[in-house]
């Protein structure tokens, strides 16, 4: 058993459901303490904050795992380093421009007022996630994904402890956002102390300044494009069906982000590594997508069974009607697994044009059907959009994956 849990895709794994779980200890708290109207606004802050960490990595933290890993030993560190203050540079600016445009499209984008200082709060926090971002992918680029494991779990728990104290003196709403941020902040603050990656200056020269940040810009539109759309889409559906069903939302999200981290940390620290070392890619790439989809057959099946013993236990019992929506849940999640083994496919080889066509396509069409159609008004409507958008993507990355095959 000891041996198993010293396998590097055993030990990120355990280190990420341990994150899960004080996620899901979070979500529970705020399931308990808060009506389902404002748990819906408070899942609205964690998406945002799923969007400001975007902002932190500028889009570079799986290219640092594939150039870091492609370096010689000596040069590892000095490529580290290079992303580390571009990723910031760029990410600052970024935030700069989120804060100095939030007072004129925060409101009519999230729906609500109530949320305006976490949000603040969370865009000056970016430096700090871009460090623990950057800490992360060099560690994984290096080999040493059981210290990045073990990182993530002291992490876990400073955050936990931080959540735990900022929602005991300020309870609420707000409250909990903030402790929310905290939980968000304890990794970071843990990945500081150890800093596996030195907070040294590294000269950037302009060739690679401007290299990485032309990557940073072309990948930074495409994954912010779609989580901004699901926030919209969110605000849409409150207006439509009010914020008990955004909760209800929330609640499917979270419990899809138990399995679908899995299928994450296979692709970004296995599955990627593995197609430097092949010449043939396509039995890898087959095996990849029979594997992730039986893998996601399972746990799907496993979500739809066990789904009232998992709100129970995570939530609420006011969260139970939302089974129905389970098959629609894995549905969606079993073209974003296909979809995965293109895109990392396409982020390995840089080819960056296909990668941002698939986000932005498929980003577009849910803004177009949430925006111009009924869908948006009811989520059995906005899984539907999502379902669609998501099968327009796997298309988009299927067609351009055998284009450049041909070419």
């Amino acid at each position: 058993m000891l041996n198993l849990l010293r396998h590097p895709f055993v030990a990120l794994i355990s280190a990420n459901f341990f994150k899960i779980a004080g996620v899901l200890l979070i979500n529970k708290v705020a399931a308990t303490v808060l009506s389902p109207d404002d748990f819906g606004v408070f899942g609205q802050f964690v998406a945002v904050s799923a969007i400001v960490n975007m902002l932190s990595s500028a889009g570079l933290n799986n290219a640092v795992i594939r150039d870091v890993s492609a370096a010689d030993e000596q040069e590892r560190e000095q490529t580290g380093l290079e992303y580390f203050w571009t990723a910031l540079l760029f990410s600052v600016l970024a935030g700069a421009v989120f804060l100095g445009l939030y007072p004129f499209f925060g409101h009519s984008w999230l729906g609500t007022e109530r949320l305006t200082l976490p949000v603040m709060l969370l865009a000056l926090s970016i430096p700090a996630f871009s460090f623990y971002t950057f800490a992360l992918s060099y560690l994984s680029g290096s080999g040493q994904q059981r210290r990045n494991a073990t990182l993530q779990v002291y992490g876990v728990l400073a955050g936990v402890a931080a959540f735990g104290a900022c929602v005991t003196f300020l309870p609420g709403l707000v409250g909990l956002s903030l402790g929310y941020l905290l939980f968000l902040l304890g990794p970071a603050a843990v990945m500081f102390v150890a800093r596996p990656l030195p907070l040294r200056w590294q000269r950037l020269t302009w060739d690679s300044l401007r290299r990485k940040l032309g990557d940073s810009a072309a990948m930074f539109s495409a994954i912010l494009f779609l989580p901004a759309v699901l926030v919209l889409a969110r605000s849409r559906l409150a207006a439509g069906a009010g914020w008990d069903t955004v909760a209800m939302w929330q609640v499917l999200s979270r419990l899809s982000d138990v399995y679908m981290q899995i299928f994450a940390i296979y692709f970004t620290h296995f599955f990627m590594q593995r197609l430097h070392a092949v010449d043939d890619e396509r039995p890898l790439l087959k095996q990849a997508a029979l594997l992730n989809l039986g893998a996601m057959a399972g746990v799907g099946l496993l979500f739809y069974l066990f789904y009232d013993l998992a709100v129970q236990l995570l939530f609420t019992v006011d969260y139970l009607w939302g089974r129905e929506f389970v098959p629609w849940q894995v549905g969606v999640d079993s073209l974003k697994v296909l979809t995965m083994v293109l895109m990392y496919t396409f982020i390995a080889h840089r080819r960056f044009k296909s990668y941002i066509a698939m986000e932005l396509g498929q980003a577009a069409l849910l803004l177009l059907l949430i925006t111009q159609t009924p869908l948006g008004n009811s989520l059995e409507g906005l899984y539907q959009a999502l379902f669609l958008s998501a099968a327009l993507g796997l298309a988009i990355a299927a067609g351009l994956h055998f284009k450049g095959r041909t070419q």
